[in-house]
């Protein structure tokens, strides 16, 4: 009946084009997917009330995994913007047989989804793979290939070769050609390529090499490396690592340094290139064999990552997975860093599994799904990152965290239409007026424009006098379509009770958003003052909650905000931040009349007319750099760049380039490319000055010929710490000053994550690398990136380094050692030993590990020497070390171990438990 109610709705709008004809060309939004979505709804809200008390039992068999899934799948569908186009795939026979499938749907549901959104293109490349493979449903494998095929080419896949032309890769000859490999005998593809999920299969058949690049991979990749825990490697004995050709033409000079052609892997082999190159290669030599891989970010670096069949390992690599990030163009889990990846490569058939459990989760009142979620859902599968949202949502809405919800009447004055008596309409929504619309017409229409979307949790109507309808129908209008949403059977009597006359109802609200509601009266009373009124309304309200979303059909964007709000404390002053670059002395490969400009807050600009270019800020103080600012100079700004930071021993570490930019709208004011601001993460490595080296200018528009400009470089950091004891942890000093316990996390925070044993108890400890972290304190301490090696008793050396009670370090060998990571590079100033009692070793040895090698010292005289490790060997019996101070100056200082607490807390502090173990392991 409801099905049809929205079928004759459509009918009714469509008679005088169409003679009658139900048509979905009248919706942007397709009217199959809008009956289907209130269909399964209907179904599923009865059918879970019932089995609710035995809900993940439910969510496995097989009516309800297909129809959660069915349901998920739809929702994604009505966000189309071509309602014709899907309703012509819906009503196909080959998409009704791939609908029927709950394997494929299984397949398409839980494999990473489509960052797009488009759906509706997945759905018209699985159809065409089935008319290209009619037997691909009975295959498991081909299956799973075609899945993954038509989810990750919904959004182009360009070619490595032909990016600058944009060449888009053809989804079904890659289909084909996987296919066709697999079925080989023997197969070209390792062994594991058959047991590999559908989401691990998109890191294979989503390669931005293209068919014929992948054959020549195959045929010339050594034995040795055949094998997925080699074959990643073999990319460094078949790529020259090199800037610049023969020609001496520059890597950064792009497509010239390959002379215009097309970038192929042989082309790739035989030239050389750089990180970039030399991951992209080994990620395309990977999945030409079927495994998994695809490229990463790291600070200044490109490497890859691959599937060997029990983990994804890191290649090519500078740094861990800890400042790893994804590469532009990739497809990603939750749009999260890299380390997410690993989450949902650990939640293998269980994602699946809590997957339908959170749809079915969303039909339960929140106390309720609370429950289910916390005790069910987040046991059976804790890396599955939306349930932890979900959580948060919920935690919010419930004032675990955060304000209690608040519902608002957002039809409260907002625009009505009417059938009739349009002079009489505004009432309806009115919050002063006491008054009512009316009509005496056999049937009618009332229409209220919210003029921006909004999700009902529940509508109120009051009738005027006795004239009210016996039957009703109310219609959800969206921007690109309608649905019937609720009719009379729905209604409820209001809360203010009453007799009859002035009778308020109320209905339960949906899942959609709308922007109108229309309610259609039919059937209406004659008022008994013979005033000839059939139908009356004195209020329409419609309550939508603030900041409510639909826990498992939009993603809840809102509550990371509130968490972020709550943990996003500043944990000291930023008074100790400062622009370490103003007024700082300047030199520029050209033009350095203008240099000074770029660090004066004076008006100006530093410019050249030069191809490529530089400049080199000197801070005149060792400094750590939070984060780093470029204004422009007009148009004339570098589409490439490096920034370089060079140490106090004069060496030169890539730290950013023009993929770590980010726009600063606030600050760029009218036309976005003129005078634009960038900015750019900071960096821990000590910093003296900074290089700024610019390529590929734009020609200023004026006449001037000026290709690059610069207005001001901002460089927001702190100056290193002032000479101290190196040993000693800044955590314990932080800790010490109450500068991270207690004003760290707020309190209803800390509050709720206790309470559910997140933070410690036999629910699951918190651990960090291994190591069990029972509190706040402790953590910042892991954070640390100081840590002391011993010969022996490791731990009572530590407390002997940071100058702790019950530091007294006894060696029993006559040959002994205790060494000291200070966490990054340090200017080493003194070393000083404090023995306990008259003995002393017979002979103590010192070496600093600096950037050019080992250099050995004297104890207990003043020095300066940069590094980054101090070992101390002592010879001899009958000794005890009561003390060792390292006097000198760290760039990993408090400022900098502050920044990072709050960003590690940020991310993870709510992804806790066994997730957090996963996602740092």
């Amino acid at each position: 009946r409801q099905v049809l109610g929205v079928l004759r709705y459509c009918s009714n709008r469509s008679n005088s084009k169409t003679g009658g004809r139900v048509t979905g060309c009248d919706f942007g939004m397709s009217d199959i997917i809008l009956a289907e979505i209130y269909h399964l709804q209907e179904k599923l809200s009865q059918t879970i009330q019932q089995n609710k008390h035995d809900l993940p039992n439910f969510c496995l068999s097989k009516h309800g995994s297909k129809d959660l899934l069915t349901l998920k799948l739809f929702l994604e569908l009505q966000k189309s913007e071509n309602g014709r186009e899907l309703n012509e795939i819906l009503e196909s026979v080959e998409t009704q047989l791939l609908l029927n499938n709950e394997q494929l749907l299984e397949h398409l549901m839980a494999s990473g989804g489509i960052e797009n959104g488009n759906w509706t293109r997945a759905l018209e490349l699985l159809t065409q793979i089935y008319q290209t493979d009619p037997q691909f449903l009975l295959h498991p494998v081909r299956m799973k290939i075609g899945a993954a095929v038509a989810l990750t080419f919904a959004m182009p896949v360009l070619s490595n070769a032909e990016r600058q032309a944009k060449k888009e890769i053809d989804p079904i000859k890659r289909y084909k050609t996987f296919t066709t490999l697999h079925s080989a005998s023997p197969s070209p593809l390792f062994d594991m390529f058959e047991g590999l999920s559908c989401w691990h299969m998109r890191h294979v058949v989503g390669s931005w090499a293209e068919d014929e690049e992948l054959e020549w991979a195959r045929q010339n990749t050594a034995e040795k490396f055949k094998s997925p825990e080699m074959i990643g490697k073999a990319t460094h004995s078949m790529v020259e690592y090199r800037s610049s050709n023969d020609e001496g033409v520059s890597i950064h000079a792009g497509p010239a340094f390959y002379n215009h052609r097309p970038q192929t892997l042989e082309l790739w082999s035989r030239e050389g290139g750089v990180c970039g190159v030399v991951s992209r290669f080994g990620v395309a030599l990977c999945q030409a064999h079927g495994v998994p891989a695809m490229p990463v970010g790291q600070p200044g670096h490109c490497a890859l990552t691959w599937y060997d069949g029990r983990q994804w390992v890191l290649g090519n690599k500078i740094r861990g997975w800890d400042q790893t990030r994804f590469h532009r163009g990739t497809q990603v889990q939750w749009g999260r860093p890299a380390l997410f990846h690993l989450l949902m490569s650990a939640t293998g058939d269980r994602f699946l599994e809590t997957e339908k459990m959170r749809i079915a989760a969303s039909f339960l009142e929140p106390p309720e799904r609370f429950a289910f979620l916390l005790s069910q859902v987040i046991p059976a599968c804790p890396q599955n990152y939306d349930t932890w949202r979900d959580l948060l949502g919920l935690a919010t809405q419930t004032q675990l965290i955060g304000p209690k919800v608040t519902f608002v009447d957002v039809a409260a004055g907002k625009p009505v239409s009417v059938s009739s008596t349009p002079g009489r309409a505004g009432h309806i929504t009115s919050t002063e007026a006491d008054g009512a619309w009316w009509t005496g017409d056999e049937s009618a229409w009332v229409e209220v424009d919210f003029m921006e979307p909004y999700t009902a949790d529940h509508v109120k109507i009051q009738w005027w006098g006795y004239s009210r309808p016996a039957r009703f129908s109310v219609y959800a209008t969206l921007q690109s379509g309608s649905s019937l949403v609720r009719t009379e059977q729905d209604q409820q009597e209001g809360e203010e009770g009453g007799n009859d006359c002035n009778k308020w109802i109320v209905l339960p609200g949906w899942v959609m958003e709308t922007r109108k509601i229309r309610i259609e009266l039919f059937d209406g009373k004659l008022d008994p003052w013979n005033k000839t009124r059939m139908f009356g309304i004195r209020h329409v309200q419609v309550f939508s909650a603030l900041h409510q979303e639909t826990a498992w059909h939009h993603r809840p964007n809102w509550a990371d905000k509130v968490l972020s709000n709550e943990i996003m404390v500043q944990l000291t002053d930023r008074s100790r931040l400062q622009n370490v670059a103003e007024a700082k002395p300047v030199t520029v490969s050209d033009t350095e009349d203008r240099a000074q400009k770029i660090t004066s807050k004076a008006d100006g600009a530093w410019w050249t007319c030069n191809d490529t270019a530089w400049i080199e800020i000197d801070l005149q103080n060792t400094c750590t750099i939070n984060q780093m600012k470029i204004h422009w100079w007009g148009y004339s700004k570098a589409d490439r760049f490096s920034v370089f930071a060079i140490t106090p021993d004069n060496g030169h570490v890539l730290v950013r380039t023009e993929d770590h930019q980010m726009l600063i709208a606030e600050e760029g004011g009218g036309d976005k490319n003129c005078n634009r601001w960038i900015r750019l993460e900071g960096w821990d490595t000590g910093t003296n000055r900074v290089r700024i080296e610019l390529f590929e200018g734009h020609r200023d528009p004026w006449g001037k010929n000026r290709l690059f400009g610069v207005r001001e470089v901002v460089l927001e950091g702190a100056v290193m710490e002032v000479a101290g004891d190196l040993g000693r942890c800044p955590g314990d000093e932080l800790l010490e000053a109450g500068q991270v316990c207690g004003d760290l996390l707020c309190g209803k925070v800390l509050e709720f994550f206790s309470e559910h044993g997140l933070f410690k108890g036999a629910s699951g400890d918190m651990t960090f690398n291994g190591a069990c972290i029972a509190t706040i304190a402790d953590l910042v301490r892991k954070l640390d990136k100081k840590s002391v090696s011993a010969s022996e008793d490791p731990s009572v050396a530590a407390l002997t380094v940071r100058l702790a009670e019950g530091g007294a370090w006894e060696p029993k060998a006559p040959k002994s050692w205790i060494e000291i990571d200070l966490g990054g590079l340090c200017v080493v100033r003194r070393v000083d030993i404090t023995w306990f009692g008259n003995e002393q070793a017979s002979e103590t040895a010192l070496v600093v590990e600096t950037a050019s090698g080992n250099e050995v010292i004297s104890c207990g005289r003043d020095i300066c020497v940069v590094g980054k490790k101090v070992r101390i060997t002592f010879s001899g019996n009958g000794f005890v070390v009561n003390r060792v101070k390292i006097s000198g100056q760290e760039f990993y200082n408090k400022t900098i171990l502050r920044d990072t607490v709050k960003r590690y807390l940020k991310d993870h502090s709510f992804v806790a438990s066994k997730l957090i173990e996963e996602y740092l392991r």
